[in-house]
């Protein structure tokens, strides 16, 4: 009788440490989602890349997708450039950091060619052309490039 109460105690605390481990699992993963909102990062979609795309001021677009491990990676560190950027008035002024949902866009990844992710492109203003960004995938790579390309 005491091995059975042993035994039945000790599967309840694995049982919950195992619920808890996962939902803190599932928490973490949310948090690194590339859907999720950033602060100073413009969502793009259908319904208002025109309103983005095209005018006065430069724009970084994130193509990604959820599912994506390398944009899952990449996600909090365009997040902090996105920050970085909102304390620089002289980009701040000139410059959008904007992401894009591709597997929810198709129209907008196909109009950019995009053939896989994560894809940082700098579309500058009163244009649809586009630059690749191919420096390395930091916020300094990030701050070269754009600064690189506004000069």
């Amino acid at each position: 009788m005491r091995l059975v109460l042993i035994f039945l105690v000790t599967f309840v605390v694995v049982f919950f440490i195992a619920v808890h481990f996962l939902k803190t699992k599932k928490v973490s993963n949310t948090v690194l989602l590339p859907s999720r909102k950033m602060e100073g990062v413009e969502d793009v979609n259908s319904e208002n890349y025109d309103d983005v795309v095209g005018h006065d001021r430069y724009v970084l677009i994130e193509f990604y997708a959820d599912w994506c491990g390398h944009c899952r990676v990449f996600s909090p560190t365009y997040a902090k450039f996105a920050k970085y950027v909102q304390h620089r008035p002289d980009l701040v002024s000139r410059l959008i950091v904007a992401k894009v949902n591709s597997p929810e866009n198709v129209r907008i990844e196909q109009r950019y060619k995009i053939e896989g992710y994560p894809t940082v492109l700098l579309v500058p203003p009163h244009s649809h052309t586009w630059v690749e960004f191919q420096h390395s995938r930091d916020v300094n790579g990030l701050t070269q490039f754009v600064e690189e390309q506004l000069a």
